[in-house]
């Protein structure tokens, strides 16, 4: 308050201690008082114009579907719920004209309470109707909260005051999928974590309390693998094992197309399928995956793209300096001693720089030209500029791309603009289909569920099994002022311990907690011989003892009050990822072997082979081996060009004061004059046919302002007249007339004779 060399020392600390002191003290008791508004406020505010858009735009999109009396098909449950709700259910059966006296729920465990809310009350009337209902669940497979499933549901089913009299369980105690190795592997991992997390999530003790499966293979067979990665370059530690625990089970005998890796996100795909590609030397083998076969993964696919953006922005360089890039990088430069490996879109600069790089018949002037064609008309014109045949493997890319062009140019306003748009909103992310499984196959766990693999590799177990900072909470809040609003998006970091989201925060800690034990367990109990897990974490920095920064007292009371989990018990669990997860739950009869600094393995078993299947004859030829048949792409310059009728030609290029255009004009006149003759004389057996036949063609309205009907007869009867003269048996009824005949001629002899 004064510094120690004050000569007022004396005078102002009186003053301070009477005035000041008291007022910072009773700032501290408010602080306290309000320290539970202030960060509850802080978290609200965090997301609350965010809030107000998306309440406008539901308003909106609600507007705009009763006025063209239009319903969303996601709000069917909620139409369903409000029909269902406080009504005779005999009374819906009677307005649906249906009745249901059994029913079966199969995957229960992914129900959402909204969805319950429905089924209830049809259960509780066929039960009390003398009716059954099967629901087939298990909560271990709870994986899909993100869709809104709830799997306290069905683990809490059994305590249902209005169910629980009528509810009889059968639990699936035998594995029929797995060898005995795995089953007894998963028993004795998922038992210890639950002992461990039990003080944390009383829930699992009901939810794993048959984790326990009996193999029914009786054989002692299977193989386990954990591999344990420390180390600061873990990523490309990581990419170098997977490809090593592929080679090793290759070498042992199990074939590549037996094998899945199963991933947490679709985003690790694309690099597993690079490192692969790029380290040929160290195992030889393809990958089938949906997610890593998207267009915009092709070449050829990412030329036609970046030379639509440049035909759609000829007023910019950037799309054209882009296109540049790619070719150069793709077709030009791949032979060219690995060239391509240093080139960058820096190199690329004015257009005139960028014109001898791309093939003359994509120049400027030729641009204008391509632009003036149809959608797909420019697609074919620029796979042959870039001549994009030469590109291997590309075939299947190009099938697919153009069946989704077509789709696009059928139901949209076929323009580049459009398309360009829709590429980037979705088009980009479609998939080629591909059935082939002579691979390693790669999909997300989530995908795999009710699946089975003969061996599973299950990289990159890495992550916080703790909700993480940045992900948002629908919170209900329940205390006032903040109850007015019904629902509000609160960060995980800003439901802190003394604002009113704490137990919010508690339960998404919880959930989330389950959700990666269940998605650990199914992705597991894939495996039916052979499991390969691969985790790690990276080690500490240099300095360990270095910190962030922290700029005040308060932001650090956030930050350790983020990062904490919330118990309402003061409970807490040294398992917070994967890594401990699993390292704290290993069974003990796994050997632990280190394998260089920074990787240990623990193993068990030995490795399945893949068993050779008999060839079955059958004598039904749908069941007749099939082999696949390679289809090339091939693409064939269009020949087709407009021709204007002559009729129109005649009607732009008359009444002009140009020379040119007037010669153009009478030959075009003359020319269709010739057609109506002949036309008329094609149908002309006898003089005695004229009158018929210019009346019919009249009928048909095929004379214009050329010439009318009766200068039409006039003509023609005047030149026939003037033949018969000389030739009067052309047009004697004596003879058989065969008009627009094919003439048959054989070479080197001349017409065929009759």
């Amino acid at each position: 308050w004064a510094k120690k060399s004050s000569k007022k020392k004396a005078a102002i600390l009186p003053t301070i201690e009477e005035k000041l002191m008291p007022m910072l003290q009773q700032l501290f008791y408010l602080h306290d008082d309000y320290a539970s508004h202030l960060h509850t406020v802080q978290a609200i505010c965090k997301h609350i114009y965010t809030l107000m858009l998306l309440n406008k735009i539901s308003e909106t999109v609600k507007q705009q579907n009763n006025d063209a009396n239009r319903f969303l098909l996601a709000e069917t449950a909620n139409f369903l719920n409000a029909v269902i709700n406080d009504q005779d259910i005999p009374f819906i059966y009677e307005k649906t004209g249906t009745t249901i006296k059994h029913i079966m729920i199969d995957e229960f465990q992914d129900t959402s309470t909204l969805q319950w809310q429905n089924f209830r009350p049809l259960i509780m009337n066929s039960l009390a109707a003398g009716g059954s209902c099967l629901i087939v669940g298990d909560v271990k497979q709870s994986i899909y909260r993100f869709r809104n499933s709830d799997w306290r549901i069905l683990n809490n089913i059994e305590h249902d005051p209005e169910l629980q009299d009528n509810i009889s369980n059968i639990p699936a105690k035998y594995n029929y999928r797995s060898s005995r190795n795995i089953v007894e592997f998963n028993n004795a991992l998922f038992e210890n974590a639950v002992r461990e997390l039990t003080s944390v999530c009383p829930d699992l003790i009901t939810a794993y309390g048959d984790v326990a499966q009996i193999a029914k293979k009786e054989e002692h067979t299977g193989f386990i693998r954990v591999e344990n990665i420390t180390s600061p370059d873990i990523d490309n530690i990581m990419m170098e094992r997977i490809q090593h625990s592929v080679r090793n089970l290759v070498d042992a005998g199990v074939q590549p197309g037996d094998i899945t890796i199963l991933v947490r996100n679709n985003k690790e795909i694309p690099a597993i399928c690079d490192y692969f590609n790029e380290h040929k030397d160290i195992v030889d083998t393809k990958v089938v995956s949906d997610e890593a076969f998207q267009l915009d993964a092709s070449p050829t696919v990412t030329i036609i793209i970046s030379a639509l953006r440049a035909l759609a922005t000829l007023a910019t360089n950037i799309h054209l300096a882009t296109l540049a890039y790619n070719y150069r990088k793709y077709i030009i430069m791949p032979q060219q001693d690995g060239l391509c490996q240093t080139l960058t879109l820096k190199d690329f600069g004015t257009e005139e720089e960028l014109e001898p790089i791309l093939p003359p018949a994509f120049s400027k002037q030729e641009r204008l030209k391509l632009k003036q064609k149809n959608l797909q008309e420019q697609v074919e014109e620029i796979y042959n500029i870039f001549n994009l045949s030469k590109l291997q493997g590309q075939d299947a890319y190009m099938f697919c791309f153009h069946d989704m062009l077509q789709n696009f140019c059928n139901d949209q306003l076929a323009t580049i603009d459009n398309f360009l748009e829709q590429w980037d909103d979705n088009l980009h992310e479609v998939t080629i289909p591909n059935a082939s499984s002579d691979g390693i196959r790669i999909m997300t766990m989530h995908k795999s569920k009710g699946l089975e693999f003969h061996t599973v590799i299950i990289p990159s177990c890495l992550w916080s099994i703790r909700p993480k900072n940045t992900e948002i909470m629908w919170c209900v809040p329940n205390s006032a002022p903040y109850n007015d609003m019904p629902l509000l998006p609160i960060n995980v970091s800003g439901a802190t311990p003394d604002s009113i989201f704490a137990e919010d925060r508690r339960i998404e800690e919880l959930k989330t907690l389950v959700d990666n034990i269940n998605l650990l367990y199914v992705a597991f109990t894939r495996a039916k011989h052979n499991l390969v897990i691969l985790t790690g974490n990276k080690e500490a920095p240099d300095n360990p003892d270095a910190e962030a920064p922290i700029t005040s007292e308060s932001e650090a009371t956030n930050t350790a009050e983020s990062e904490a989990p919330i118990n309402s018990k003061s409970e807490t669990s040294t398992i917070d990822s994967v890594q401990s997860f699993l390292l704290h739950s290993m069974p003990p009869y796994m050997v632990e072997n280190p394998l260089d600094d920074s990787t240990t393995l623990w193993d068990f078993g030995t490795i399945v082979p893949t068993s050779a299947k008999p060839i079955e004859s059958s004598a039904n030829i749908m069941d007749a081996p099939h082999h696949p048949c390679t289809v090339r792409f091939v693409s064939h310059p269009s020949i087709a060009e407009f021709r204007q009728s002559y009729e129109s030609d005649l009607f732009i290029t008359s009444g002009s004061d140009d020379d040119t255009l007037k010669q153009h004009s009478e030959k075009i006149r003359l020319i269709s004059l010739g057609n109506l003759y002949h036309a008329i004389f094609q149908q002309i057996h006898t003089i005695e046919d004229i009158p018929h036949v210019i009346s019919l063609m009249e009928s048909r309205g095929c004379f214009s302002s050329l010439i009318d009907a009766q200068q039409a007869q006039e003509h023609v009867t005047s030149l026939i007249s003037r033949v018969s003269t000389t030739h009067p048996e052309w047009f004697s009824p004596d003879w058989t007339v065969l008009n627009e005949r094919a003439i048959l001629y054989r070479p080197h002899i001349g017409p065929a004779a009759e």
